[in-house]
């Protein structure tokens, strides 16, 4: 058989290792948060700002307000991209994540004219947030995985211990 159709075959069965795809995962989730987030330290820079800055507003109870919302969700954005694509404490990272996407949600219910033309009809802002449903799946998919491989290596060196 080819070489060709022997890794085409791999790839369609999803003979990948475990590591490998949890890692492509993490990083590409990163450099989506990067390429989000880099904009928003610039006014007028991200098309989602206008927006975001308000939930952060509505959110923070208007503690948190203007340039300082929109720098507070742009470097959110970073450190959650830095963290994926470094990483290191997955787990924490998940929830991060997880914690920013809710609030990245939070304009489907604080301005729902804003998001919504029907009833399950969105706005082009409404259907960005609805795809952070996917988002938040990877994040748990990452955060389940996370420490496997450690576990794993340390079962192995245990048994090698007791062998010898």
């Amino acid at each position: 058989m080819p070489e060709i159709l022997r890794i085409a075959s791999r790839i369609v069965r999803l003979d990948v290792p475990k590591q490998y795809t949890i890692t492509g995962l993490r990083i590409s989730i990163g450099v989506i948060f990067l390429w989000f987030g880099i904009p928003k330290f610039f006014p007028g820079g991200s098309p989602a700002e206008p927006l975001a800055v308000r939930t952060v507003d509505a959110l923070s109870l208007g503690v948190v307000e203007g340039d300082c919302a929109r720098i507070l969700v742009a470097s959110a954005e970073i450190v959650i991209a830095l963290m994926l694509l470094s990483g290191a404490a997955n787990r924490l990272t998940a929830v991060l994540l997880i914690g920013h996407l809710v609030g990245a949600c939070a304009p489907l219910l604080l301005f729902p004219s804003d998001v919504w033309r029907s009833f399950g009809v969105g706005t082009m802002e409404g259907q960005y947030m609805i795809k952070n449903v996917i988002l938040v799946a990877a994040a748990l998919v990452i955060a389940g995985h996370s420490g496997q491989n450690k576990s794993a290596e340390s079962q192995s060196r245990r048994t090698c211990l007791c062998d010898g």
